[in-house]
């Protein structure tokens, strides 16, 4: 039997899937949401040998999991997982949550947090920029969205520094490419300091697996920079989206 060694977290439509395909590629099995989901949590299998999961579920979980597992903490364009999130017709994640009147009933809502705290509480001294609340009563859909992404990212964050015993390691979406391979080297190293694939092999992998992510349910431009809350674009400038974000609006 073998305890989890690594999890991939982040938000809905951060490219989890993409990275659990990479990963297995590189000949480290990584689920995508097979171990953390809507109603499980598990962090021990019966078969032995290097293996985690790469699901933004998992987020509610990282303060129980074993010692030294590595958390990476994965981001993507931040604008592009608010638009994705929020698509001009259809489903969301978000908006799963953010609708359903039966929020009880769902089991990832009662074994963890209350998802109120994220989705509809908003930080009330925020200073929104002129013309972003809706007219209705109450904060609008993209404010609720913006909140949920903040927290959820400080609750990883925040999950991790409570526990010396992990390791936390944060990398962003885009940054995985064949021309910058050695970033997927060093996070193979880091789940297995034995890994041996080389140069080519790594941009072999990153060359063949399409990233779909960035073009699921784009180009929606709901959402702009100028939308968010100052807290916001501090938050999206220390994850390092200053230059992505100004050239993306």
């Amino acid at each position: 039997m073998g305890n989890i060694r690594y999890v991939v977290a982040g938000l809905p439509r951060s490219g989890t899937k993409y990275i659990a395909k990479v990963l297995t590629s590189m000949s480290l099995d990584c689920g995508h949401e097979r171990h953390f989901g809507y109603e499980k949590a598990t962090v021990e299998r019966t078969e032995d040998g290097i293996w985690g999961d790469a699901s933004w579920m998992s987020v509610p979980y990282l303060k129980g999991l074993p010692p030294g597992t590595v958390v990476f903490h994965q981001l993507r364009n931040p604008i592009n997982v608010l638009n994705s999130n929020l698509p001009p017709d259809g489903d969301s994640y978000f908006r799963t949550w953010d609708e359903n009147a039966g929020l009880e009933s769902d089991p990832l809502y009662n074994k963890s947090i209350p998802w109120k705290r994220f989705i509809w509480d908003t930080t009330q001294d925020w200073v929104w920029p002129e013309g972003a609340a809706e007219e209705h009563e109450g904060p609008g859909e993209i404010q609720r969205l913006i909140h949920w992404w903040m927290n959820w990212n400080l609750w990883i964050e925040s999950a991790v520094l409570r526990r010396a015993d992990l390791q936390y390691i944060r990398y962003r979406l885009e940054d995985l490419t064949t021309e910058n391979w050695t970033l997927l080297q060093d996070i193979c190293k880091v789940i297995d300091p034995e890994h041996t694939k080389g140069e080519g092999e790594i941009k072999a992998v990153l060359g063949d697996i399409s990233c779909t992510t960035n073009r699921h349910r784009e180009p929606n431009t709901r959402i702009t920079t100028s939308m968010l809350p100052v807290v916001a674009q501090l938050t999206m400038m220390r994850y390092g989206y200053d230059s992505i974000q100004k050239s993306a609006v």
